[in-house]
């Protein structure tokens, strides 16, 4: 069996590693969080991971396109199911 207990030198290592990454922070703008609540859940899900992964500077799992006209690391993301889509 192996053991999963981590040790006080293992914790302190993950400490460090995990404090050299900074979430970017999410902002959201007027209405549209309360927008998105009302989307279908896969749809949700899906903007959900991607948003949580260019907070730590991951590619996206969905199609976006960079906004710069509006700032720095402002994307729009974009998904669809089988009825509309969604940015």
């Amino acid at each position: 069996m192996a053991n999963t207990d981590f040790t006080n030198a293992q914790a302190l290592n993950l400490s460090k590693i995990t404090h050299r990454f900074r979430e970017a922070e999410l902002v959201w703008i007027g209405s549209s969080l309360e927008v998105l609540r009302e989307w279908p859940e896969g749809i949700r899900v899906s903007f959900g991971q991607s948003l949580r992964m260019l907070q730590n500077g991951l590619p996206a799992a969905l199609n976006i396109r960079p906004m710069q006209s509006i700032g720095r690391g402002v994307f729009e993301l974009k998904d669809a199911d089988e009825t509309a889509w969604y940015r």
